[in-house]
């Protein structure tokens, strides 16, 4: 099991530092450009493939046992820490409260930033 953790973990600083470059060029690019869902659209399938071959390489180089818990664990330590690290970063960052970001979860790009983040967590499990 301690493997699966350290692979979440590993996984979670891949995912985050990946989709915080990605997020700092849809910004510096779209922002100025009014065009901030455009660059997103592009973003997301990005980051998919991304994330797929990372939870695919971390798998084999972790050695995470093919079993539903292990895979399940290595998903679940990453979602919580992206949680954890988007909470930060719109409380500190941003000036955000907790209820503003939960918030930002009710528009249609958190909603879609939601469910890349199950994507993420449930990758590990469907991957070989």
């Amino acid at each position: 099991m301690k493997n699966a953790v350290s692979a979440g973990v590993v996984y979670f600083v891949l995912v985050f530092g990946v989709g915080f470059l990605l997020g700092l060029v849809r910004f510096m690019i779209g922002g100025p450009l009014g065009t901030v869902g455009s660059a997103q659209a592009l973003e997301i399938p990005i980051l998919l493939v991304l994330c797929w071959v990372a939870a695919g390489w971390l798998v084999q180089k972790f050695d995470v046992p093919a079993k539903v818990t292990h895979r399940l664990v290595m998903g679940s330590v990453a979602f919580v820490l992206l949680l954890i690290a988007g909470l930060t970063v719109s409380v500190y960052g941003y000036g955000q409260g907790i209820l503003g970001y939960l918030a930002a979860y009710a528009t249609l790009w958190g909603g879609v930033g939601l469910a890349l983040q199950f994507a993420v967590a449930f990758f590990p499990m469907i991957r070989a």
